[in-house]
């Protein structure tokens, strides 16, 4: 009886062993199924052909296409998750295979700076075009648009362009000063983008432009404001950390830009969902808004400049301790060897 129990508890363990062995290997097959990853996607084909037949003759109303619908969603959502690995490993070997690639992708810096080269060219097209129609118009509307993206492309261009020759020219204290003084100078070129994006803002606000657009459009305005102010805030909470001022002023410019969207989303969605039958209301949410901007703008070009004065006010009190002590120890050394010789003569 006794032999019996053992072999009895022996082959219950065996067995869980067999099934835990088993769960564990299907676990691994779906975490890497390899090349039957094809197989699943030629399955997810299938469902999705079976639901557009079944939809078409049966009307998709009745419990077999709800069985398809449900077997094409898990299917979809697993080779979605499944492709995530062999897809991150494809882009890593591309990456890695190219110089600049893999310095962006390494380099948060460096990947600020040319993605900010490729904003400044869009922009500056941007304007080109904007000044064109304005031309062509005579319209006041667009001539002050394009004037705010080439007030935007002026602090973009000049802080690439110090960031550039700083990193060429200067190295160490010497670079880190440098950036402070760009950094000061971009929150004074912050002014004169206030001062444009109020003027855009006046003509926007005061002569009634016409703004309307299609409820489409709106949505997808919405959708691009709320990621560029989004993504902008994100990035300028994470630059604080790498202490590299270039890459903060050009952060800051990002969420400036992201805020104006803002305010033109506003417009929009005003004078394209309302029906117009108060306009004193629109016109009061267009001026609190676009104050608000304005003061936002100024108000982070202030912050800069005092930062930037602060910071570099606390390396000339640096530079002038060091110079003291190293004149004491200088006079120090002076004061000993002139006792050394008073002795020796004595």
């Amino acid at each position: 009886i006794k032999l019996r129990k053992v072999y009895s508890k022996y082959i219950l363990k065996r067995r869980e062993e067999r099934v835990v062995s088993r769960w564990e290997k299907f676990k691994k097959f779906l975490k890497n199924p390899g090349c039957w990853l094809w197989a699943f996607y030629a399955a997810l084909a299938l469902f999705v052909a079976a639901d557009i037949v079944l939809a078409v003759f049966t009307g998709g109303a009745n419990a077999v296409c709800y069985t398809f619908y449900f077997l094409t969603l898990i299917t979809a959502v697993y080779c979605i998750c499944a492709g995530v690995r062999p897809a991150r490993a494809a882009f890593a070997r591309m990456v890695n295979s190219n110089r600049i690639l893999a310095r962006m992708a390494e380099d948060y810096g460096y990947r600020t700076v040319a993605f900010s080269v490729i904003s400044l060219a869009i922009n500056g097209a941007y304007a080109i075009v904007q000044a064109v129609i304005g031309i062509v118009w005579s319209s006041a509307w667009y001539g002050l648009f394009s004037g705010y993206y080439m007030v935007l492309c002026l602090v973009r261009g000049a802080i690439i362009f110090g960031a550039h020759r700083i990193g060429h020219r200067d190295v160490g204290l010497a670079a880190q000063q440098g950036r402070l003084k760009l950094y000061c100078g971009c929150g004074a070129l912050f002014m004169l983008l206030g001062v444009a994006f109020a003027s855009l803002a006046g003509v926007l606000v005061f002569r009634e432009t016409n703004v309307r657009g299609g409820l489409y459009g709106v949505i997808m305005m919405a959708a691009y404001a709320f990621y560029k102010i989004i993504v902008s805030a994100i990035s300028m909470a994470r630059v604080r950390k790498l202490h590299d001022y270039s890459v903060q002023a050009l952060k800051n410019i990002n969420f400036a830009d992201a805020l104006v969207s803002i305010f033109a989303l506003q417009v929009t969605m005003l004078a394209t969902l309302s029906a117009g039958d108060n306009p004193d209301y629109m016109t009061g949410m267009n001026i609190i808004t676009g104050a608000a901007v304005f003061l936002a703008t100024i108000g982070m070009g202030i912050y800069m400049i005092v930062r930037a004065l602060k910071e570099l006010h606390k390396f000339k009190h640096a530079g002038t301790a060091k110079n003291g002590v190293r004149q004491a120890a200088e006079a120090s050394g002076g004061i000993v060897e002139n006792k050394t010789a008073e002795g020796k003569d004595a």
